[in-house]
């Protein structure tokens, strides 16, 4: 950090009545620290954590805009070069007067610009002090971080929104452990969120919600909360009228089906462990993915046949020797030809491997009865899209469907 002349004299105007002179202070130690030389040395042993914690007061306590907006980029620039020890101490005043900002209803914070670029610096301090974070199970920077986000994702401003949930991911990804103690409200605002009508944000909110279910595996609540909260809103998903959703919906069924499919030796058995988390929600999954794979994209659904056949590998490794634990990235996506025919869609059951045919047989009975009871929904679209999905179950599924499988639909008369 340049050395700043009357430093304490600067702090004093800070404290003025005049908002022109708190302007025009700001204005001056914003230029001194981006423009003087070595203003990238911010990081260094002179840093003064009284100018930071006088920055973060006026974030909170300014009535004025433009001081807010000022002291905003002020801390950006102190917090560009430092080591993530001073980053934590620095966070210590900064998450907290900004997440008083945009963390709490109605916001402390109106214009959305603002707090916009409050959760982005805010995300951006938690990627600076992650090796730092990662040494402690509770913190009371990530704790707040994570309970501000949960009014955040309510935002009306669709950039907001979707910093709120890319924060979420990166909380996951970097604190894991702050997670659980918001996890209903998160998952309840989320699920929400997957019927906004931006595309972006809907895809945003659909990575959040499987990094929070991954990282929330012990979490007591997850069952209840995914079956009633989160499964109602998947089936939309299915028909959204973006194929970059439809994409990361069949890679997101696959890292739930990954997780959930996480099977157990008699040895493991014997000293108590259990099956994954979202074991009880296999057959759903693999319905909704079923969907996607007879899906009129041919992107989409040849991404529902590798994550298919992906899963199929998982189970069949898992359930054969005791392995540890297997990510998604870690197994190949195969079965997917460089050249697609013209009805690939319409084929793609097909390609199904054998591993994954004998999963999907398994639980063919269940899927079966989850697309019967779809086939009463009231949208048409969703009654047509469900007869290609059954039809590319029975395909899969040859072997263990033993008689005709008949179905009525007498409103269009189509017959399976």
């Amino acid at each position: 950090m340049p050395e700043i002349p009357d430093l304490q004299h600067y702090l004093g105007d800070l404290e003025s009545k005049d908002k022109a002179s708190r302007i025009r202070t700001l204005s001056l130690l914003k230029d001194k620290l981006t423009l003087a030389p070595g203003s990238s040395d911010v990081g260094d042993h002179s840093m003064n954590y009284n100018l930071i914690d006088a920055l973060a007061n006026r974030l909170v306590n300014d009535p004025a805009e433009r001081c807010r907006e000022l002291s905003l980029t002020i801390i950006a620039e102190c917090l560009r070069d430092m080591d993530p020890a001073k980053i934590v101490r620095s966070a210590r005043c900064i998450v907290p007067a900004a997440a008083e900002r945009f963390g709490s209803q109605p916001f402390r914070e109106p214009v959305e610009e603002l707090r916009l670029k409050l959760i982005e610096t805010c995300t951006k301090i938690l990627h600076q002090a992650a090796s730092e974070l990662s040494y402690e199970r509770s913190h009371p920077i990530t704790d707040i971080l994570a309970f501000s986000l949960v009014s955040a994702l309510t935002d009306r401003f669709p950039e907001g929104k979707r910093a709120a949930a890319t924060a979420i991911s990166n909380l996951c990804r970097i604190a894991p452990w702050s997670i659980n103690l918001h996890f209903v409200a998160l998952m309840i605002e989320l699920s929400t969120n997957l019927s906004h009508q931006h595309a972006k944000t809907r895809l945003l909110t659909l990575d959040a919600i499987v990094d929070v279910t991954c990282v929330s595996t012990i979490c007591n609540a997850l069952p209840h909360v995914f079956r009633q909260i989160v499964l109602p809103k998947l089936g939309r998903i299915c028909m959204d009228r973006s194929k970059k959703v439809r994409v990361c919906f069949a890679r997101s069924l696959g890292v739930w089906l990954v997780r959930g499919l996480d099977c157990i030796t008699v040895a493991e058995e014997a000293i108590g462990k259990s099956p994954g988390a979202l074991h009880e929600f296999a057959s759903d999954l693999l319905a909704f993915l079923f969907m996607l794979l007879s899906d009129e994209s041919r992107e989409v659904a040849a991404r529902a046949v590798s994550e298919l056949n992906a899963v199929g590998i998982h189970w069949q490794l898992a359930t054969s020797k005791s392995i540890s634990k297997w990510c998604v990235a870690e197994l190949p996506l195969p079965c997917v030809p460089s050249v697609l025919p013209r009805d690939f869609a319409c084929n793609a059951a097909y390609l199904v491997s054998s591993a994954a045919t004998t999963l999907v047989t398994l639980h063919f009975q269940p899927i079966l009865n989850i697309q019967l009871a779809w086939l009463s929904c009231w949208m048409p679209p969703m009654r047509a899209h469900n007869l290609h999905a059954l039809a590319s179950l029975i395909i899969t599924s040859g072997a263990a469907v033993t008689s005709s499988v008949l179905f009525y639909d007498s409103r269009h008369q189509n017959k399976l």
